[in-house]
């Protein structure tokens, strides 16, 4: 993330905030991973290695589901950063009865 907030700082934006989130893998999410490959399957250059990795494949899911009974695995970060080109607003633009929408809140509370 430190390389991300110095760019985007050395490209003149203002960074507002900036946190991280854990990347949730569940068993559903995995198993779209692997449906990528069952469909390559067609493409392996022998029936008994595409037959091979099908095994496989079906042991990695079946192996997804246990790993996940007790909810999502929790591997990586998923980092997000938000910042804005710099101005400035006279004081007879600013609303005082407009409210601001608090990101971080909306998409902690999604999770």
């Amino acid at each position: 993330m430190n390389w991300i907030v110095r760019h985007l700082k050395r490209s003149g934006l203002q960074v507002i905030d900036t946190f991280s989130l854990p990347i949730r893998y569940t068993a559903e999410l995995m198993t779209v991973q692997i449906n990528v490959c069952r469909r390559k399957l067609g493409n392996f250059p022998t029936k008994g290695l595409s037959d091979e990795m099908s095994a496989l494949l079906n042991k990695l899911e079946e192996e997804a589901r246990i790993a996940t009974e007790d909810g999502p695995l929790l591997i990586g970060t998923d980092y997000v950063v938000s910042a804005e080109l710099p101005f400035e607003l006279d004081d007879d633009e600013l609303d005082d009865d407009e409210e601001q929408i608090d990101y971080k809140t909306a998409l902690l509370e999604e999770l």
